[in-house]
């Protein structure tokens, strides 16, 4: 790890646990940014308009009785795609091992906090959830306040809950869908780093491939995957009309910002799901994983997701509201006999075959799920009682083991003209 020595300006290496405690700055890149060329011996670095922010930087953290300083720009070698890749894996921790991270708001008091370009890219995410201490800058360097005191204001501008700016610990309790959601909306200069910049969120690694374009975000799913069984990773939607095909997994943060809340909130172990944290994995055909099927139409049902063993309850000032509709662009959800929402995606079965393929179902049809359930009331009420006690179902919800398939891909898909 390279960090710049706020007397001498210059940096220096340190390996292993021989780190000294250090500042960490966050930030919008400009133009005429000091690199990590520049800041070798014999380089020039002071004509370019970035070096005013490199010292700026550099007096504030040694006012702060820091000795050392880490910035993006100029502390890695980007022309080295081994030394990228390592930097990019390990910027989390490093925003999170940090003594204090600076925010520096280019364009605030220009436009308000809340329009400040800061909250717009893919990277800055990761830098205002992982420092344990953050203070916000303007373009003046005036100081606006730190995330605690500012906390109710970034939680209205970001939709993060306010317990995870307090303690980013608590990151990974939140649902994966609620965590990609907290990213819907950020853009990043290269496509890939829509997937990248979200590596430390979800406690993954993974080679950086640039080139891959879409792909990154693909291959980002299929490792949070490989180390959860959140099934929330399947809530995602499309805009479009009913009936749409869609792919197994998301092609971007975007397709999660219907779970947004902008309102302090908690998640709340209710000690029930539906299959008893059954696992799934991504084959070299699709997602295989273990379902509650409830009969739709012909050939097409909706699966009930256990959304992480949790719900969303929201807090207000007058008291705790009831549970947040955290589906809103989900296929649906259903609430009814269950007492709780049950969030749902629709599948199709592609006949002959056991894999099934994805729809996209319009919200219009909430009402409608809900009364097929009030129509077999009898049936939900067996159907809890036998789930809670673990004997067999019987129809019309059946327990089945499905092959999610991409319709774009799979042949048998279009074979069958589905």
């Amino acid at each position: 790890m390279r960090l710049i020595n706020t007397r001498s300006r210059e940096l220096e290496e340190f390996v292993g646990y021989n780190v000294p405690s250090y500042a960490i700055l966050s930030h919008r890149w400009e133009a005429e940014e000091v690199l990590y060329q520049d800041m070798q011996p014999g380089q020039q670095r002071s004509s370019k308009k970035g070096s005013k922010k490199l010292n700026t930087t550099c007096d504030v953290a040694a006012r702060e009785g820091l000795s050392h300083l880490w910035v993006d720009t100029c502390c890695i070698d980007k022309s080295s795609s081994a030394e990228l890749s390592e930097a990019i894996n390990s910027m989390y921790r490093w925003y999170e091992e940090s003594a204090l991270c600076f925010v520096f708001l280019y364009d605030v008091p220009t436009v308000a906090l809340a329009q400040s370009v800061w909250f717009t890219r893919g990277w800055t995410l990761q830098e205002l959830i992982a420092p344990p201490r953050a203070f916000f800058f303007d373009s003046s360097w005036n100081c606006l306040g730190d995330k605690n005191s500012l906390e109710r204001q970034l939680s209205e501008i970001t939709s993060i809950d306010s317990t995870i700016m307090r303690c980013s610990l608590l990151v990974s309790s939140a649902p994966v869908a609620i965590r990609m959601s907290w990213a819907a909306g950020r853009t990043t200069s290269r496509i890939e780093d829509r997937a990248y910049s979200l590596l430390g969120l979800f406690d993954v690694n993974m080679p950086m491939l640039y080139g891959e374009g879409k792909k990154a975000f693909k291959r980002l799913q299929q490792e949070i995957i490989k180390q959860s069984n959140d099934t929330s990773i399947l809530l995602w939607a499309t805009e479009g009309v009913a009936g749409a095909k869609m792919n197994v997994l998301a092609s971007s943060p975007d397709e999660f910002c219907g779970h947004r809340c902008t309102t302090s909130a908690l998640w709340v172990n209710k000690g029930f799901r539906w299959l008893d944290d059954k696992p799934f994995s991504m084959t070299n055909i699709g997602l295989s994983i273990e379902l509650m099927l409830v009969p739709w139409a012909v050939d097409i049902y909706f699966a009930l997701l256990d959304y992480c063993h949790c719900t969303y309850d929201c807090e207000t000032s007058t008291g705790r509201a009831d549970s947040f509709e955290a589906f809103q662009r989900c296929d649906t959800s259903v609430d009814s006999t269950f007492g709780e929402s049950v969030p749902v995606i629709f599948l199709r079965k592609i006949r002959g075959s056991a894999r099934w393929g994805r729809l996209r179902w319009g919200q219009d049809t909430h009402s409608g799920i809900r009364g097929h359930f009030l129509r077999q009331r009898h049936e939900e009420l067996v159907f809890r009682q036998r789930l809670t006690s673990g004997e067999h179902l019987e129809h019309p919800v059946s327990q089945q083991m499905c092959t999610i398939v991409d319709y774009e891909f799979d042949r048998l898909l279009l074979f069958n003209g589905v």
